[in-house]
């Protein structure tokens, strides 16, 4: 009985998320008409339309009723899954984390692989995406939380600013051959652009003239390191340059003199994930947030050798 709820669950929400019958049956690998009995049979249940069915057009729109039992199809599958797991592993911790790039690449790789030798036994799910994604992913329950450079007001998750730290200017060579920056100092035509999350947006739009388009807008940091020359430069979280020096990289590294965007993490998590309270994801954020603690020592420690007796955020 249950595996049958499971089916009519599980084709409920591929069919919102995708709004197409034919879609859905395709990343089901059923007939159109078994996604449609499935559908029929759950509206049955229920005792009401789920969608709404309109002749001439393929696309499939949720009813009222099937907005409001969305997220109730979402948390039942969830629970069902962590009933499961906990069956099937009752001594690993299983988790679904969605991070952006720079995150998982530069801040969190170093805690990744200790909650490797972590002594719990964990099955991480690490998936790299763009903001968006991680909240749009967190509203279909295909992750359990998100590490983003945003924090969006989407209905349905909350969210939480984990850390920051401040950005960087990387150059070639030495900008007007000054540690510290003004706005003013700055050639904005050269600049590498990078979405480095909302206080660097809004630096951005306040600073740099209206018309002044840079040469490059990448998503990527490497790509822009690659690209750094002459007198191009670009913003780069601190985690980033540490990296770069690690490796015995060579460049030019300055800051903004009292305006400084930073590089923010926030932790996304859909509400009712939040409220099941799940031993796992408890103690991933305990762990990440004492991780995060000692990373801010750190970066606190390399900045004041970048820029000593400088205090630069």
């Amino acid at each position: 009985m249950r595996t049958m709820e499971k089916e009519l669950i599980e084709t409920f929400l591929i069919i919102a998320k995708v709004n197409n019958i034919s879609k859905a049956s395709k990343m089901l690998y059923v007939s159109q008409a078994t996604v449609s009995y499935r559908l029929k049979l759950l509206e049955k249940k229920l005792g009401t339309p789920l969608i709404q069915r309109s002749k001439g057009t393929r696309q499939t729109l949720l009813t009222t009723n099937g907005r409001r039992f969305l997220p109730l199809a979402q948390s039942w599958l969830d629970m069902d899954n962590a009933l499961t797991n906990f069956a099937q592993h009752k001594e690993s911790l299983e988790l679904k984390v969605g991070s952006t790039n720079s995150i998982n690449n530069y801040l969190l790789r170093a805690f990744f692989v200790a909650l490797g030798r972590n002594e719990r036994k964990w099955k991480i799910t690490i998936r790299t995406t763009h903001t968006a994604s991680i909240y749009e992913e967190l509203r279909l329950n295909e992750m359990d939380l998100g590490l983003c450079l945003e924090e969006k007001l989407e209905p349905g998750i909350s969210t939480k600013l984990l850390y920051s730290e401040p950005l960087l200017i990387l150059s070639a060579n030495p900008i007007r051959k000054k540690k510290l920056l003004t706005p003013r100092d700055l050639d904005m035509e050269k600049m590498i652009y990078i979405n480095c999350g909302y206080s660097f947006r809004k630096w951005y739009q306040h600073y740099v003239p209206l018309g002044i388009t840079p040469t490059y807008s990448v998503d990527s940091y490497q790509l822009a390191w690659k690209l750094m020359k002459n007198d191009y430069w670009f913003f780069a979280p601190v985690c980033f340059v540490k990296e770069q020096l690690a490796n015995g990289e060579q460049c030019a590294i300055s800051a903004l003199a009292g305006s400084n965007p930073t590089y923010d993490v926030f932790l996304a998590v859909e509400s009712n994930t939040a409220k099941l309270r799940r031993y796992e994801i408890t103690l991933f954020k305990r762990l990440l947030t004492t991780y995060f603690h000692a990373t801010k020592h750190s970066v606190d420690a390399k900045l004041a050798e970048l820029f000593p007796q400088k205090r630069i955020w």
